[in-house]
């Protein structure tokens, strides 16, 4: 069995797909296999993969409904495979991006470390800082932690990731452990990689590893990543219509994941980490229709949650303010 398993959904990626591959094939841990999804590629996408898969066998190209599913769908989809396939250790990936050649060595040790537990194996994520790069893979910031000025870490996670997440799939890693109880993946979260670490800062530990292992490219086909903070509030960048909808949606997405994950714990009863489920069933209970929205407001800013920064939280507290006028609507 592979170290690690990696899961990839690609759609229109022949410019980069090359350069990802080979920084895979850099790596110091030799042993992994690549499951790929093509998300109904136009630009001969799968042709490429398979042409890869012939010419290394750790290369697989998965058959699927050739449907469009979006890189939550993509994913979701992969992560399931991956498990039902026996995968130990599973390492999300974006096919613009450029690992370093201890990724996988360095995710993979502090996985094994993290999930030492004298109870049995516990459920772990691992994610790194990133290197931020443009098309040419030119150096923008040195550190994405430092240029989206999210909170991160592993102390206050569970507040912090009910309102914003600071893990990005292409740079994390997760065990065998987490995906038992995260998959399979609400349809209603926001993206893949927040579900996951929300889950392991319920129900495990999330290790951070303050060395970039990721350049992570941004350019114009990428536009769904996270800015940096000043680049959110770029009126150039986005209307702030559009930035106002987009933060909405994703705002209502994370409070009903958090119902989800709710939901998750009582079906499945797995032990939680202290505070956890007293903690998820105040925050929650503030969004019962029968609560004032101002009420929420002020119980969410006493208590500190989310754990995220000053502009944000306020951004934050404006969506909560809404929620009355949007339902009506």
């Amino acid at each position: 069995m592979e170290d690690a398993t990696i899961v990839l959904a690609v759609h229109n990626g022949t410019e980069f797909l090359e350069p990802f591959v080979a920084s895979l094939r850099r790596q110091t841990v030799p042993s992994w296999r690549l499951l790929v999804r093509d998300d109904a590629s136009t630009d001969g996408t799968g042709e490429l993969v398979a042409r890869l898969a012939r010419e290394d066998r750790r290369i697989c190209l998965l058959e699927s409904d050739r449907r469009r599913l979006g890189a939550l769908g993509s994913f979701s989809w992969l992560l399931q495979r991956a498990y039902d396939g026996g995968a130990k250790y599973v390492f999300p990936a974006d096919c613009d991006d450029i690992w370093h050649p201890q990724k996988l060595e360095l995710q993979l040790a502090e996985l094994r470390r993290a999930e030492r537990s004298e109870h049995g194996c516990r459920p772990a994520l691992a994610y790194s800082d990133l290197t931020v790069v443009n098309r040419q893979l030119q150096v923008v910031s040195e550190s994405f932690f430092r240029c989206s000025r999210l909170r991160h870490g592993p102390a206050q996670a569970f507040e912090t990731l009910l309102g914003r997440s600071f893990v990005l799939g292409c740079a994390c890693a997760v065990n065998r452990r987490l995906l038992e109880f995260a998959l399979p993946i609400p349809q209603c979260v926001p993206m893949h990689d927040w579900w996951l670490a929300l889950c392991a800062a319920a129900i495990g530990q999330i290790v951070e590893i303050s060395q970039p292992l990721v350049q992570y490219r941004r350019h114009g086909g990428n536009d769904s990543g996270p800015a940096s903070f000043w680049g959110g509030f770029n009126p150039l960048r986005h209307s702030w219509r559009t930035r106002w909808q987009k933060g909405f949606s994703s705002f209502c997405r994370a409070l009903a994941q958090a119902h989800a994950l709710q939901q998750r714990l009582a079906e499945r009863r797995w032990p939680c980490n202290p505070g956890v489920m007293e903690m998820l069933q105040q925050y929650c209970d503030l969004f019962a229709d029968s609560r004032s929205r101002l009420r929420a407001v002020y119980e969410l800013y006493r208590r500190g949650m989310p754990h995220i920064d000053l502009p944000r939280r306020l951004i934050y507290y404006l969506c909560v303010l809404s929620l009355d006028r949007r339902r009506a609507a």
